[in-house]
C-alpha cells in the first residue's frame, strides 16, 4: 500500500522529494568572514563615522585580516594598527559577530578595564546586534536574575560570549574558551597573579581549534631596559605582513611611509596641501589617488606563515585622513614630549622607545649654537637663573625669554670650591663668587642693561648654606626644591612660595617631570629660518624670525653641557605616572636641571614677555632713527581715499 502511494501520479517523484528535503535541512554554505560581513553587519551612528551596512570596499585592507581570522589554519592573529583605521571593528566587532552566527563558539572578549568593558558591551556590541537582522534574534530576551543576556555574558544557540575585564584576576581565571579576543593589549596592567596576557591565553589551551586575536596600538618598548610592548613582541613573532599599494604612475608597490609625505605651501603649523612622493618614480601623488591605491593593494609577509598572521598598519592608510591632515598633525604633535609619544603610537603605529628618543646625537645642537655678545633684541632685559649645588662646585645658568617662550641661553658658569660651611661657620669663597656673578650686568642690543631678575638655588643638598645665602635677598633670590611625583604629576611651579612644615622658611616647589616635558618638547622645535634683517614686531638685528618655544644657545655652552641636557635621562611609566630617571647612577644631568630650574624661576614671576619685547623694539627703532637719519621704518601700505563724487545734475540729484 505504501509503495502504491509513493508511485501515485498525485505525488511528486520520490527522488525529487528526498532532494528537496535535503536542501531544506542542509546547513547554509560556509562563507569567509569578509564575505559574510560585507553588507550584512550594520554599524550604528553612535560608533561609526559611516553608519549603515558595512562596506569593505572602503577599507580593502580589512578583507585579508577577516579571512585569516576565519581560516582554520590560523591559530593566532595580531594587529599592530594605528588608531581610527577601523581597528576595533575589524579585530573585535566583526569576529565576535561571526562566531555568534556563522561558527557558533565559546568566546571571550577581554577589554582594558571595567569602564571599557561596560561601554563596549552596551554600545558597540548591542547596537551592532540590534541593527543587524542576522544577529537580532540570537540572544535571549528573558530578563531577571536567570537571564542569559547580561552585561558580561551573552548566550546564543551553539555558544556563549563572555565580556571580561583584563584587570580582574577572577575574569582571567574564568571558563575555558575557544576564541580569545584581546583588545588594546598594550594598555593592560600587570597583576599580582602575573601577566594578564598569558593568563588570558591559558583559557584557550585545551581547544584543538583555538583562535587567539591580539590587537592594540603599541606603547613603550625597550628590551634593554626590560620595557616590553606586548603587541610589538607578538607582531615580531608573527609572519609580519605589511600592506603594499601600487603607485598610480609607475605601479611600483610600496609601504606607505611618513618620510614620503611632502609638504606644499607650509605657513607656520598649516599646510596648503601635501603630496605623497613615490619612492621609485618620485611623482607627487595626490590624496584623490589613495582610494584606488588601497583597492589595488595587497598584504606581503616578511616571514613564512606558521599559524600566526600579523598585520601592521599606520594612519596613512586611513580613508578618513588626508595626506595634508597627517602632515599638519605631525607638525603640531612632535614638538611636545607627550604629544610626540601619542603621534608615535597612535599615528605611526610604532612603539615609543624612551632611551633612543633621548639618546640623541648632540652634533646638530652643537652646530646650531649662535654667537651673540649682547642679549638679543627679541629677548627681555630681565634674565633668570638657576644654581645647582654640588659637593665640589656650584653650576649656574642665565637665560633670557622672548615672546611665545622663545629662549636664549646667555651664559653657563661653574664656580669650583666646596660650598659646605667652613669650620668657623662662614660661607666659603665659592658663595661670594656666586654673589658677584649674580650682580653682573649684560648689554642688550637695544642699548639697555640686563640683570638677573630672579635666581633659584637648589636646596636639596646643603639646605642650611642655601638658606643662609638667600637671607635678605628676596624677592631676587629664592631657595627651590624639586618635588617627587608619587600619586600624581606635581605642577611645574607653585604659584607662590610655600612654608616648610616647621614654619622656619619659605621656598618654591618645582615639578621636575613637568619641566622636563617642556624642555624636551622645545628642544624638538626646528631651528628658525634665516631671513634678511627686519624692522618692527617679531624681528631683531640678528636676522632671525621669532619661533615659539625654540631654544637658542650661545657659543660658551660646551659639548658636555649638551650631553647632560639631551642624553642624561629617560622617561618611563611608574604606577601610571610618566617620570624621568637617570640612564645610570653615574650619569651627570646638571645641564638638564639648570635649564628646567631657570625656566621655573621665570614662570614663578608670572611675567608676560610680549609687552617688554614690544617696548624694546620701539626703543630700538627710535635709537636707529636718531643714529641714522636715513633710516626708514617699514610701514604697512595705507589705502588711498576715494575721489569725491561729481556734483553735476546727474550725480548730485540724490543726496
Amino acid at each position: 500500500m505504501t509503495l502504491e502511494l509513493l508511485h501515485s501520479p498525485l505525488l511528486a517523484d520520490p527522488v525529487d522529494v528526498v532532494m528537496r528535503g535535503y536542501q531544506v535541512m542542509a546547513p547554509a554554505p560556509r562563507l569567509t568572514m569578509a564575505a559574510w560581513a560585507d553588507g550584512r553587519i550594520v554599524l550604528s551612528p553612535k560608533v561609526s563615522p559611516e553608519p549603515g551596512p558595512i562596506r569593505l570596499a572602503r577599507i580593502p585592507y580589512a578583507v585579508e585580516v577577516l579571512n585569516c581570522t576565519s581560516d582554520p589554519r590560523t591559530r593566532e592573529v595580531t594587529g599592530m594598527w594605528a588608531a581610527q583605521v577601523a581597528k576595533t571593528t575589524v579585530f573585535v566587532d566583526i569576529p565576535t559577530a561571526f562566531f555568534m552566527h556563522q561558527d557558533p563558539s565559546r568566546q571571550a572578549v577581554y577589554l582594558e578595564d571595567e569602564k571599557k568593558q561596560h561601554v563596549w558591551s552596551t554600545t558597540r556590541l548591542m547596537e551592532m546586534i540590534t541593527n543587524t537582522p542576522d544577529l537580532a534574534g540570537l540572544l535571549s530576551q528573558k530578563g531577571g536574575p536567570d537571564s542569559k543576556n547580561t552585561l558580561e555574558y551573552k548566550e546564543y544557540p551553539g555558544g556563549r560570549l563572555s565580556i571580561l575585564n583584563s584587570g580582574s584576576e577572577g575574569d582571567l581565571a574564568s571558563m575555558s574558551q575557544r576564541i580569545v579576543n584581546k583588545d588594546e593589549l598594550d594598555k593592560w596592567r600587570m597583576l599580582k597573579a602575573g601577566d594578564p596576557d598569558a593568563l588570558a591565553d591559558k583559557r584557550a589551551q585545551n581547544s584543538f581549534n583555538k583562535k587567539i586575536i591580539n590587537v592594540s596600538t603599541p606603547r613603550d618598548h625597550n628590551p634593554d631596559q626590560k620595557i616590553f610592548s606586548r603587541i610589538t613582541v607578538k607582531y615580531e613573532a608573527s609572519d609580519k605582513r605589511k600592506y603594499y599599494v601600487p603607485c598610480p604612475f609607475c605601479n611600483h608597490e610600496q609601504v606607505l611611509r611618513e618620510e614620503q609625505v611632502k609638504f606644499v605651501g607650509r605657513v607656520g603649523d598649516d599646510l596648503e596641501d601635501a603630496k605623497y612622493e613615490c619612492e621609485k618614480c618620485k611623482m607627487q601623488i595626490s590624496h584623490m589617488h589613495k582610494k584606488r591605491m588601497l583597492e589595488r593593494g595587497r598584504w606581503i609577509a616578511e616571514k613564512p606563515f606558521k599559524g600566526h598572521a600579523g598585520f601592521w598598519l599606520n594612519a596613512l592608510y586611513s580613508p578618513w585622513i588626508t595626506w595634508k591632515e597627517y602632515g599638519e598633525a605631525k607638525i603640531k604633535m612632535v614638538r611636545q614630549h607627550d604629544t610626540h609619544k601619542t603621534f608615535q603610537n597612535e599615528w605611526r603605529a610604532l612603539p615609543w622607545n624612551p632611551l633612543i628618543e633621548h639618546d640623541k646625537d648632540i652634533s646638530p645642537y652643537l652646530a646650531r649654537r649662535e654667537y651673540y655678545e649682547k642679549v638679543p633684541l627679541r629677548a627681555m632685559t630681565h634674565l633668570f637663573s638657576y644654581a645647582d649645588i654640588q659637593k665640589d662646585r656650584i653650576e649656574v645658568i642665565a637665560i633670557a625669554l622672548g615672546m611665545a617662550r622663545e629662549l636664549w641661553g646667555i651664559e653657563h658658569k661653574i664656580f669650583w670650591g666646596e660650598p659646605a660651611l667652613s669650620s668657623k661657620g662662614y660661607l666659603p669663597q665659592v658663595w661670594q663668587d656666586l654673589e658677584a656673578w649674580r650682580q653682573k650686568t649684560w648689554e642688550h642690543e637695544s642699548g639697555e642693561t640686563c640683570r638677573i631678575a630672579r635666581l633659584f638655588i637648589d636646596m636639596s643638598y646643603l639646605t642650611s648654606e642655601v638658606l643662609r645665602f638667600c637671607r635678605g635677598k628676596r624677592p631676587l633670590v629664592w631657595p627651590a626644591r624639586g618635588m617627587s611625583d608619587i600619586n600624581s604629576r606635581h605642577p611645574f611651579i607653585s604659584t607662590r612660595p610655600v612654608i616648610d612644615k616647621k614654619g622656619r622658611y619659605k621656598y618654591y616647589q618645582v615639578g621636575p617631570n613637568e619641566g622636563k616635558d617642556i624642555v624636551f618638547a622645545n628642544l624638538a622645535v626646528e631651528p628658525p629660518k634665516h631671513t634678511p634683517p627686519l624692522q618692527g614686531e617679531g624681528a631683531g638685528g640678528d636676522g632671525f624670525v621669532s619661533t615659539p618655544g625654540y631654544m637658542h644657545f650661545n657659543q660658551n655652552f660646551d659639548e658636555e653641557f649638551f650631553k647632560q641636557l639631551l642624553a642624561s635621562e629617560v622617561g618611563r611609566w611608574k604606577k601610571g605616572i610618566y617620570v624621568y630617571e637617570k640612564i645610570s647612577p653615574a650619569t651627570r644631568n646638571e645641564g638638564l636641571d639648570l635649564v628646567v630650574g631657570a625656566l621655573a624661576a621665570f614662570e614663578s614671576t608670572g611675567t608676560d614677555p610680549r609687552p617688554h619685547v614690544e617696548a624694546l623694539l620701539r626703543l630700538w627703532e627710535k635709537r636707529q632713527k636718531e643714529a641714522n637719519p636715513e633710516y626708514v621704518q617699514q610701514e604697512e601700505p595705507k589705502a588711498e581715499p576715494h575721489a569725491p563724487r561729481k556734483k553735476n545734475w546727474v550725480y548730485g540729484w540724490k543726496k
